[in-house]
């Protein structure tokens, strides 16, 4: 799965905290469920604030075009992220 996917980045990238801390507030599980997928990725996004802040600035150009973006889903996704 895309959340799986996720993880497995995650912990690759030297983000371990970030996993940590999502499976404590289970951002996880609200990724994987449609109703709370936002929730989600606002602890996603502020996980990463607190763990991972020199990855941001990557992360945050390459949420820009999903703003705009066709698919309400990916409207969804990147404003959560940024509005955290």
């Amino acid at each position: 799965s895309a959340v799986e996917a996720l993880k497995f980045m995650l912990s690759r990238g030297g983000s371990e905290e970030v996993t940590c801390s999502l499976e404590a507030e289970g951002g996880w599980e609200n990724m994987r469920k449609e109703e709370t997928h936002h929730l989600g990725v606002s602890s996603l996004s502020s996980s990463m604030v607190q763990y991972a802040g020199p990855k941001l600035p990557v992360i945050l150009k390459a949420l820009q075009p999903a703003l705009s973006s066709v698919y309400e889903r990916q409207r969804i996704t990147a404003t959560a992220f940024l509005a955290e």
